[in-house]
C-alpha cells in the first residue's frame, strides 16, 4: 500500500518559526517524498488519528471481466442494508464481527486505460474496527464469485478524513 497522504505530528519543546521547522523537515526527507503542508497548534488538541473517521483508497489491477455485471454486484451490495463480516486476528486466534456495509461507505469501480480496473472506496475506521481495503474487496470477491487478481492490486490511500458533523471532510482541510 502506498499513500498520497501521510501525516505527522510533532511535539516541539520550545516555540520556532513554522518556516525553520519545516525547512528542517522538507530536508530530512527521502527523495521522492516531500512536505505538502504545515500547521502549528497551540495548546492542547487531540491527536491525529482520534480524529480519523475514515480513508479513501484506489485500488488498481488488471481487468479482463464483465464492467457491467460488476457494476451491477457493486450495486446490489450498496443497497444490502448489512454484509457480516468476519475479521481474524493476524494469527487467526480471535475474531471479530464487522458489517462491511457499515464500514465501506463509498465503492466505485471504472476499467481506465490498458484494460486496469481502478477501484475507488472509502473505509470507515470507528473504535470497534475496521477492514483494510484488500480484505474488503476479498469477502465481496468470496460472495459474488469475482475472478479479480487481488494479489497484483496496487493500492494506494489518497485521503484521511474526519467526521465534522457527520460528513467526512479532509483531515486538515474542508
Amino acid at each position: 500500500t502506498t499513500s498520497r497522504c501521510e501525516y505527522a505530528e510533532v511535539e516541539l519543546t520550545e516555540k520556532r518559526p513554522l518556516t525553520e521547522l519545516t525547512a528542517g523537515v522538507a530536508a530530512a526527507l527521502p527523495p521522492g517524498m516531500r512536505l505538502v503542508q504545515a500547521i502549528l497548534v497551540e495548546g492542547p488538541m487531540p491527536k491525529l488519528m482520534a480524529v480519523v473517521a475514515g480513508a479513501a483508497y484506489e485500488v488498481t489491477l488488471p481487468f479482463d471481466g464483465d464492467e457491467i455485471l460488476l457494476q451491477q454486484q457493486i450495486e446490489a451490495f450498496l443497497a444490502m442494508p448489512s454484509f457480516p463480516y468476519e475479521k481474524r486476528s493476524p494469527k487467526g486466534k480471535a475474531t471479530k464481527q464487522l458489517d462491511l456495509r457499515v464500514l465501506i461507505r463509498q465503492l466505485r469501480v471504472a476499467v481506465v486505460e490498458n484494460g486496469q480496473l481502478c477501484i475507488a472506496l472509502q473505509v470507515a475506521m470507528p473504535p470497534a474496527g475496521t477492514i483494510k481495503p484488500l480484505e474488503a474487496l476479498q469477502a465481496l470477491q468470496a460472495y459474488f464469485h469475482w475472478t479479480l487478481p487481488l494479489e497484483r492490486a496496487l493500492v494506494e490511500r489518497v485521503e484521511l478524513f474526519a467526521d465534522r458533523q457527520g460528513s467526512w471532510q479532509p483531515l486538515l482541510g474542508g
